[in-house]
């Protein structure tokens, strides 16, 4: 739906025709005129227009920060996402593979091992 919004941009009255809602321009206009009155603040000997570019200046360095960093946290996603789909890949092949019990005779082996005092090394008091 498309909105026809009055804003008031550094006393410019200004007719914006857009997609988006009202309240999201006006509080766009607003930010916009308290950066703006911000930077005329600062810099009070300098032309407004200067303090406008410098304002633009702020958004655009702003957003090209903020859209490296996307693109860095859409491809760390992306890495998680394979490593996340290798291991499920991994977890699923080792359940459709079935387990390895021990031979009886390497069971028995195991247990002997275990009964002998001889080979028992928990048991220091052996006698020679």
């Amino acid at each position: 739906m498309t909105n026809t919004v009055k804003a008031q941009i550094c006393s410019q009255n200004l007719t914006i025709v857009t997609d988006e809602s009202v309240d999201y321009i006006n509080d766009l206009a607003e930010e916009l005129n308290s950066k703006i009155n911000e930077s005329v603040k600062e810099n009070s000997f300098k032309p407004l227009i200067t303090n406008i570019i410098f304002c633009a200046l702020q958004y655009c360095d702003e957003t090209k920060k903020l859209r490296k960093e996307n693109e860095n946290l859409k491809e760390q996603i992306d890495v998680l996402a394979r490593e996340n789909d290798s291991l499920k890949r991994g977890i699923e092949s080792s359940l459709k593979q079935p387990s390895q019990k021990p031979s009886r005779q390497q069971s028995l082996f195991d247990r002997d091992i275990q009964n002998n005092p001889r080979h028992n090394r928990g048991n220091h008091n052996r006698q020679h």
